[in-house]
C-alpha cells in the first residue's frame, strides 16, 4: 500500500499537470526516435506543435507545457470607450508622431492627390513602393501568408520576444521540411517568352509614336 501511495503521489494530480506530461513525452520521443516526423505522426500531431512545445519547454520547463491562461480583453472595450476616437480617426488625431514606414504596392491608386495632401500634412510617414517589375515579391507575400495562417493567426502573444518566437518556430519546421518552387518550363521556353513580350512592347510603342 506504502509503495502505491508514493506512486500516486508522482503523478501529476491536475489535468493541466497531466496535459503538459503527455507533451513532454511526445518531446523525450522523438529524442529516442531521432526523428521528429516519426514521433509526431506515432502521435497524430502535426510538427508545428511540437516545435512549439519544445520551445515552451526548453525556455520555461515543464511549466511552459502547460496550456496558456485566457487573456481576459475587457480592458480593451474599455480604453475604446474611453477614447472614441482613437480608431479609424486616430492618424488625424494625432498628425504628429514617431516615424511611421509604409511599404506598399506600386498602384496608381496610392498615388492619388488625396492620399499625397494626406501624406503631405503627416512628414513623419513614409511611403515605399516595391519596384514594379518585381514578380519574385509575391513569393515572400505567399510566404508570409502561409506564416500566418498556420501560426500567427490563432496565437496569443505578450510581448514582441514571444512574436518572435514563435515565428522562430515555424521557421524551423518550414525549413526541416522546405517544399523548393520547382519551374514548369526551361530556362530557353521563359527567355523565349521574355523576348516575344519585349518585342510586343516595342512595337506598341513604336505605333503610338
Amino acid at each position: 500500500m506504502g509503495r502505491s501511495s508514493t506512486a500516486n503521489r508522482s503523478e501529476p494530480r491536475d489535468a493541466a499537470s497531466k496535459l503538459a506530461q503527455s507533451r513532454l513525452s511526445v518531446i523525450e520521443l522523438a529524442k529516442q526516435l531521432g526523428n521528429v516526423a516519426e514521433a509526431c505522426r506515432q502521435r497524430g500531431l502535426d510538427r508545428t506543435s511540437f516545435y512549439e512545445w519544445k520551445r515552451r519547454f526548453q525556455t520555461q520547463g515543464f511549466e511552459g507545457l502547460k496550456d496558456l491562461p485566457p487573456i481576459h480583453k475587457s480592458h480593451i472595450k474599455a480604453l475604446a470607450l474611453a477614447h472614441p476616437a482613437y480608431g479609424y480617426n486616430r492618424h488625424e488625431a494625432t498628425p504628429e508622431g514617431p516615424e511611421v514606414h509604409l511599404v506598399m504596392d506600386n498602384y496608381a491608386t496610392h498615388k492619388t492627390p488625396k492620399i499625397k495632401a494626406w501624406l503631405a500634412r503627416r512628414p513623419h510617414w513614409h511611403v515605399h513602393f516595391t519596384p514594379t517589375p518585381a514578380n519574385w515579391i509575391n513569393q515572400v507575400e505567399r510566404w508570409f501568408a502561409e506564416l500566418t495562417r498556420k501560426q500567427l493567426q490563432r496565437g496569443v502573444h505578450r510581448s514582441t520576444a514571444e512574436l518572435e518566437a514563435d515565428i522562430a518556430v515555424f521557421i524551423e519546421a518550414h525549413n526541416e521540411h522546405p517544399k523548393p518552387y520547382r519551374w514548369v518550363k526551361s530556362a530557353d521556353q521563359i527567355l523565349a517568352a521574355v523576348n516575344r513580350s519585349c518585342q510586343r512592347m516595342e512595337q506598341t510603342l513604336c505605333g503610338e509614336l
